[in-house]
């Protein structure tokens, strides 16, 4: 009657939460992706639009023959098609995270009312998706180690952004202030 302790266990070993998650499925809007996953992946987008960006500004500067007039066009021309399919992309994860949150997709064209956008730029950003599963799917994997550190860039890129900024700004306010108290004013 007793079991061999040492006998290959035949249950799965999973625990039953961590067989119920989904899969992602990066150019589909048809997934749930949780905050940190969707931030990882907005800064990797943004990141691979930026080198998209240089790289294409270069080649066209390369080979931009007729002046400064073509290399204007040229350059907006590129832009426009660089732009279109990274647009495409932010809204696919738009609409991925909208699904974790148990919304419909189309709330994602709330993002074109001004004002609105802010509004549900913060709770795409601060809302916790649905416990489990919900309509759309299966509940996201867990995170790994690359969603942590791409997730935590993109808030420390802006704050640097802001920063960088911000800092000569105020100096050059307190610079113009001395100057103004020391001529009189």
């Amino acid at each position: 009657m007793s079991a061999n302790p040492y006998q290959t266990p035949t249950e799965d070993l999973l625990a039953p939460e961590a067989k119920d998650v989904g899969d992602i499925q990066f150019f589909s809007p048809s997934s749930r992706i949780g905050r940190l996953r969707y931030f990882a992946h907005s800064a990797l987008v943004t990141l691979a639009f930026y080198v998209a960006i240089l790289a294409l500004v270069m080649t066209v500067g390369v080979f931009s023959v007729e002046g400064a007039e073509g290399f204007g066009v040229a350059l907006m021309v590129v832009l426009g098609l660089v732009y279109i399919p990274f647009v495409a992309m932010f809204w696919i994860l738009m609409i991925q995270r909208l699904h974790d949150l148990d919304k419909s997709g189309w709330v994602s064209l709330l993002m074109l009312v001004p004002l609105l956008n802010a509004l549900v730029a913060i709770y795409l950003m601060g809302w916790s998706g649905t416990k489990g599963a919900n309509r759309f799917g299966k509940r996201p994997p867990p995170n790994k180690i690359w969603h942590w550190l791409l997730g935590m860039l993109m808030p420390l890129a802006i704050i640097g952004i802001l920063a960088a900024v911000a800092i000569p700004a105020y100096q050059d306010y307190v610079e113009r202030a001395r100057e103004a108290q020391h001529s009189g004013y």
